[in-house]
């Protein structure tokens, strides 16, 4: 029971430390908080979301070997173990910045934002210090980036084309 239900809450967890933590990036947090709410409007999603944040950030390590123990019980099931896998990706991802990012320092009561920009500002520095000594490390990351903002801004063009002509 543990293991197919830690697919669940686990990876629930690193599917709000990516989802969240991307949308602060991108400063649309609230509307995407607002979004899951409307979804699920019987969920607080900012106390759920600062709980298991924190959780992933004080205990990354640990659950991300747990996480590589349940992909081998999916896989015994005869499943891929896809979310497992990924889950097991971003815990190790969290614990690879805690000391980086003084995640251990954040306050218990502290909201999701408070991890989420400790967590961009160590990513932002790797990116800069990456950039400065010419590593290659840095493209991928700058290009999703550039192709984000770059879809974003035709995107926006495209509505503001269709508003006009709606108009007309």
């Amino acid at each position: 029971i543990k293991m197919c239900r830690s697919v669940m809450i686990k990876g629930l967890e690193s599917l709000l430390v990516e989802s969240l933590t991307s949308a602060r990036a991108y400063g649309v947090e609230d509307r995407v908080v607002a979004s899951l709410h409307e979804t699920f409007p019987e969920l607080d999603w900012e106390k759920i979301a600062s709980y298991m944040v924190s959780r992933t950030a004080l205990h990354g390590k640990r659950r991300a070997e747990e996480m590589r123990e349940v992909a081998v019980t999916v896989r015994e099931a005869g499943l891929d173990p896809w979310m497992a896998s990924a889950t097991a990706e971003r815990q190790d991802w969290m614990a690879a910045l805690k000391e980086p990012a003084h995640l251990a320092q954040v306050a218990n009561d502290a909201n999701w934002r408070e991890y989420a920009d400790r967590l961009l500002a160590v990513v932002a520095a790797r990116r800069t210090s990456a950039a400065d000594s010419g590593s290659s490390k840095c493209t991928p990351v700058r290009s999703r980036w550039t192709r984000a903002r770059t879809w974003r801004r035709s995107h926006a063009a495209r509505r503001a084309s269709r508003a006009r002509i709606s108009r007309t």
